[in-house]
């Protein structure tokens, strides 16, 4: 059983709440457009992001960078992200 450190706790919170609001904006706003959902899902998180990338398919998702230190625990965290 690995546990978790303060900080990595705190970046795994952050990044379900993330997930959690993208995916409340997405189903709401699916019917008007499905692009409009990464603005909101940032706005909706006081977030201030300027790239909007997109897929092969012109669509976009939302995307975000995570900051650790060296030796951080950068693996257990995409691991714990990816468990959420």
């Amino acid at each position: 059983m690995v546990v978790l450190k303060d900080y990595q706790i705190k970046v795994v919170k952050a990044l379900k709440r993330f997930y959690t609001e993208a995916e409340k904006k997405r189903s709401v706003l699916k019917e008007v457009d499905e692009n409009l959902y990464v603005d909101a899902t940032y706005r909706a998180l006081g977030l201030n992001f300027a790239d909007r990338p997109q897929n092969g398919l012109g669509k976009s998702y939302p995307r975000f960078c995570i900051k650790v230190p060296t030796a951080g625990g950068k693996t257990l965290l995409a691991i714990e992200a990816i468990r959420e």
